[in-house]
């Protein structure tokens, strides 16, 4: 993934609110170290895990590694995409995700804790799986990277069943039929719209981001167009476009006013001095800073600063 910087996380345990406070969350990797995160049952690369969300954790940007279902079993959760689409996840409800997409994850205790389950199911089982219904080579009439699926008994009946094995031993060969199991309910939930996410396969090397959560960001200010660009996952033409689709203006002069604000406050509330707002906005040139300082704001950051202080 170029331009994104991914960290597995280290082998102490964490809980998902620490980690995530600064890093991508890569899934399923960065979950074994997750003191909060129960893992029910592994095999080989496919593995279920169990999350019971007590406070809230909001803002959780996360990368699929492999195909993954998102079942909320109590709670609700809401998960965005790159496109800025938001999904509501309700108790009953699942989510299917193809590998290789970038989204973010919001859960607040509005409604309850959340108690969700997380299936990641290894390529190698997936071909399996498709090969088991005569469906490789099938083609699909429409590609999908992501599938939401509505309450239904089978699926809350399967995740019984799987917390009844979480109480006992479970090998790897009864693993393996319960996530095939699982394959095979979704099928007759979700038939050809769950063959064709299966057959999209990764969607990208460097999966776009979320433009408006990744320009939130007061790192962002300090990047180029070029490298914001790289980071979103996107060729720079891609990024000007979707970007003006979604602020409605040129992306230089929004960075600009951006940094520009975001600096004032930073001598105004923070009391940065001159020389530390510029840097923190990306600004090497101190003569730079103070002039784009004062087209936007109509004084220069030092009389700015000598207002805050008086």
């Amino acid at each position: 993934m170029k331009g994104i910087e991914l960290r597995i996380g280290n082998r102490n345990m964490t809980t998902a609110a620490e980690y995530c406070h600064n890093n991508i969350l890569v899934i399923p990797q960065a979950l074994f170290g997750m003191s909060d995160l129960t893992r029910v049952m592994r095999a080989e690369d496919s593995v279920i895990f169990c999350k019971d969300l007590e406070q809230d954790l909001t803002d959780v940007e996360f990368y699929t590694n492999i195909p993954c279902l998102v079942y909320i079993e109590r709670g609700r959760e809401q998960i965005t995409t790159s496109d800025n689409d938001q999904l509501d996840l309700r108790e009953g409800e699942a989510l299917f995700l193809s590998q290789g997409l970038n989204l973010h994850s919001d859960y607040v205790q509005t409604y309850g804790n959340l108690k969700a389950w997380l299936v990641f199911l290894d390529p190698a089982l997936v071909t399996d799986f498709l090969l088991s219904v005569d469906a490789v080579g099938v083609a699909s009439p429409k590609q999908t990277e992501l599938l939401k699926l509505p309450a239904s008994e089978a699926l809350a009946l399967f995740f019984k069943s799987v917390e009844y094995h979480a109480e006992h031993s479970v090998s790897e060969g009864l693993a393996r039929l319960k996530m095939m199991e699982l394959l095979h309910l979704l099928l007759q939930q979700a038939g050809q719209q769950l063959i064709s996410l299966l057959q999209t396969g990764k969607v990208a090397a460097s999966p776009k981001r979320n433009l408006q959560r990744l320009l939130q960001q007061p790192e962002s200010l300090k990047l180029s167009l070029a490298d914001l660009a790289a980071l979103s996952g996107r060729s720079l033409s891609s990024f000007n476009r979707d970007f003006r689709s979604v602020y409605g203006s040129a992306p230089g002069r929004w960075l600009k006013e951006r940094r520009m604000h975001h600096a004032r406050e930073l001598i105004e509330r923070r009391g940065h001095s001159v020389t530390e707002a510029a840097v923190e906005v990306g600004y090497e040139n101190i003569s730079h800073f103070i002039a784009a300082f004062r087209a936007c704001h109509g004084l220069t950051p030092g009389q700015c600063r000598v207002l805050s202080l008086s």
